[in-house]
């Protein structure tokens, strides 16, 4: 059941992985839901547990974040609900595996726009309202590859790069009223190899977590008051030595995470 009044979490890329995940954690901690992805199938079914489970309201609107207007319709149909955003969670994006000069130019610039410009946006139409208010929360998906180059995987490493230290920056500004929290994962088991044509990559051998454990270690960092949440300590640790090594040695490391799937210095094994 609802416990924020009209409040509800905006939840971008909720149709699977981190994102439905994420999206369930907002309604067991009473929010009703918006919810928006490509595909409205999944974000129905995602809703649906969402409504049996929790008791919360949900509310699909099926929005492409790769238009050059996706999030203005999105914001649109936002207003015409009975909610206002109380927590933002923005988990849409998408990868890309190989070379730039084989890789598509309308792919890359997609992936810049939904990973890193719609995300901007998002936090440009939501965080006004919630300082104003002097309350509310935003939760972004970054990535511990936005920490490094990573030939081969270069627009997406490069577009989590601007999630991970413009969150850090959107939580200075917004503090104390607001949290702002990025998570920033290894390896998560969900869509990222099949979608992002990386079935010669070795990511799927790395560090994989299951995506409902990082929802809920997020969300449980994110009411704490946390601006940036490791999964495990293996993400801390992967995501702090591009500080104590040289530019080609973390070049070469971001290569690696994304052709074998691990760093040379931490293994499973």
């Amino acid at each position: 059941m609802s416990t924020h009044d009209d409040g509800a979490a905006l939840v971008t890329g909720a149709s699977s992985g981190i994102g439905a995940a994420l999206a369930l954690e907002a309604a067991a901690d009473g929010y009703d839901l918006l919810l928006t992805a490509r595909r409205e199938e999944r974000l129905r079914d995602v809703a649906s547990e969402a409504r049996g489970e929790y008791d919360v309201a949900t509310t699909v609107l099926p929005q492409d974040l790769a238009e050059p207007d996706g999030v203005a319709r999105l914001y649109e149909r936002v207003a015409e609900t009975d909610h206002r955003v109380d927590r933002l969670v923005d988990s849409a994006g998408f990868p890309t595996y190989g070379p730039v000069t084989k890789t598509e130019p309308e792919r890359l610039r997609n992936q810049v726009r939904v990973n890193a410009t719609a995300t901007a946006e998002l936090a440009g139409r939501v965080a006004p309202e919630m300082a104003a208010r002097g309350a509310g929360g935003i939760v972004l998906v970054g990535s511990a590859a936005g920490y490094y180059p990573a030939p081969r995987a270069a627009t997406y490493a490069a577009s989590k790069a601007f999630v991970n230290f413009f969150a850090r920056a959107l939580a200075a500004e917004l503090e104390p009223q607001v949290t702002v929290s990025v998570v920033c994962p290894t390896a998560v088991d969900t869509e990222f190899v099949e979608r992002g044509g990386m079935g010669d990559s070795g990511v799927d051998d790395g560090l994989t977590h299951d995506p409902v454990d990082v929802a809920r270690t997020t969300w449980q960092r994110h009411r704490a008051g946390d601006r940036v949440v490791f999964p495990d300590w293996k993400d801390a640790a992967v995501c702090q030595f591009p500080r104590l090594l040289p530019h080609e040695t973390i070049t070469s490391f971001g290569a690696d995470a994304f052709d074998q799937g691990t760093f040379p210095f931490l293994s499973d094994d």
